[in-house]
């Protein structure tokens, strides 16, 4: 279940060479052209190891969440493929979120500790690069970015209770995707709620409303 090395790597662009035994493309749209080539190596890397396409659906986080699991116990081995699984698994990941919460993504630095995806609909965001690295080591000690949920200082102490009155997730499960879709989700459904009590339900945030928070622009 290892990942293919880095000569192997294909860019989404490729994924159609019948040779290669890939589903079809998935075409990204407003992704950044790196990242959309990490979500594509991330398609590949599950799809040799579980023969089962990824789609960018919510829906596909439990075969990622599978596929996790399968390959985590060989970090160990090789350390060295910690950082690359964590960008293409974060990197799908975010993407998943982008396209099922109407989000955007900031990851125009070097470093993945400065990418975030940012929602529209509520004024949030997070480094989905994080997620996975909590994932892949199934704790938060790690050298990867903090993977929080990030809101203005405003929503924090709200958001914080909300999320506290959850149903209590089993250890095990605690770092998977799907719950951390889950939280996600809850924390959206939490902020709307504020911002609806406010007169703001019709509010979308842009990138320059993030750019304001974050010091410089977005992309």
């Amino acid at each position: 279940m290892v990942p293919p090395s880095d000569d192997d790597s294909r860019s989404p662009q490729s994924f159609d060479d019948a040779s290669s035994d890939l589903p079809a493309p998935i075409t990204l749209i407003d992704v950044p052209d790196h990242v959309a080539e990490l979500c594509g190596s991330c398609v590949q890397y599950v799809w040799r190891s579980l023969k089962v396409p990824l789609d960018f659906t919510p829906e596909t986080l439990p075969l990622l969440d599978h596929y996790i699991a399968g390959v985590r116990g060989e970090l160990s081995a090789k350390p060295e493929l910690g950082p690359l699984l964590a960008r293409v698994v974060g990197a799908y990941f975010g993407e998943v979120v982008r396209k099922a919460h109407f989000g955007m993504w900031r990851a125009s630095a070097p470093n993945v500790h400065d990418w975030q995806l940012c929602l529209r609909s509520v004024f949030l965001w997070f480094n989905p690069i994080g997620v996975a690295y909590d994932a892949l080591f199934n704790t938060t000690e790690h050298d990867g970015p903090r993977s929080h949920l990030r809101v203005a200082p405003e929503d924090r102490e709200a958001l914080d209770f909300r999320l506290s009155e959850a149903p209590p997730v089993p250890e095990a499960e605690f770092y998977l995707l799907t719950t951390r879709l889950e939280a996600l989700e809850i924390a959206v459904e939490a902020l709307r709620l504020r911002m609806s009590a406010r007169g703001y339900a019709d509010v979308e945030f842009s990138e320059n409303d993030y750019a304001a928070e974050f010091g410089h622009g977005l992309n």
